[in-house]
């Protein structure tokens, strides 16, 4: 069982490109961690990372704060065209959404201090995952919820365009398989939001 323990966080330094959750006095207890919370598109990683921030973590949306689009070929940085009319044929085949090993690599360093949780899915995060995660999770949803989440959800339009709900179809059953094969902590993501963040809290 996690018990509760009144503390009071030590201000965090400020790193360009990365928020810091606010000052908190009521936390779980937990080891000084670096923990990554994964799954498909819809799974609610972005919607999670805000309550876990409420309850006093420093939490990061990787796709927001972390993560980027690149050519595989040249390796270079390039920008999503958000117009579906702007993606030639096969675009995202060509092209791989990777997380930044520098950034967290900061945050690697910090969480000697406290518990940061990182959400997210991209290419290569079980070969970050092997350098700095101490725990890695993935909430589970089969691929009828993760259509249904896509396309009716307000927040975030990706999904929603042929080409890309396509590609989600493509690799869910590929993905899944690796998340389980790499041992991840399986968290069921159809339950309520308070309930996954309980089992995220009691996973680490």
């Amino acid at each position: 069982n996690i018990e509760i323990s009144k503390y009071v966080r030590k201000p965090l330094p400020s790193i360009s490109g990365i928020k810091t959750a606010p000052d908190a006095v009521f936390c779980y207890y937990m080891n000084m961690s670096l923990i990554y919370v994964t799954g498909p598109s819809g799974a609610g990683k972005s919607t999670i990372t805000p309550l876990l921030n409420e309850r006093g973590f420093e939490a990061h949306d990787a796709d927001v704060e972390l993560c980027a689009w690149y050519n595989r070929e040249t390796k270079k940085k390039v920008e999503y065209p958000k117009l579906a009319k702007d993606r030639l044929v096969g675009w995202q085949e060509l092209h791989t959404f990777q997380m930044d090993e520098g950034l967290i690599s900061v945050l690697y360093d910090r969480a000697k201090d406290t518990t940061i949780f990182i959400l997210g899915n991209c290419g290569n995060e079980l070969e970050i995952a092997d350098k700095y995660f101490d725990k890695v999770l993935c909430l589970e949803i089969d691929e009828e919820t993760m259509v249904k989440r896509l396309l009716t959800r307000t927040t975030n339009n990706y999904g929603k365009d042929p080409d890309q709900m396509a590609i989600i179809k493509k690799w869910y059953k590929p993905i899944m398989e690796r998340y389980r094969n790499y041992g991840a902590i399986m968290i069921d993501g159809t339950q309520s939001l308070d309930e996954i963040v309980d089992q995220i809290l009691k996973a680490v």
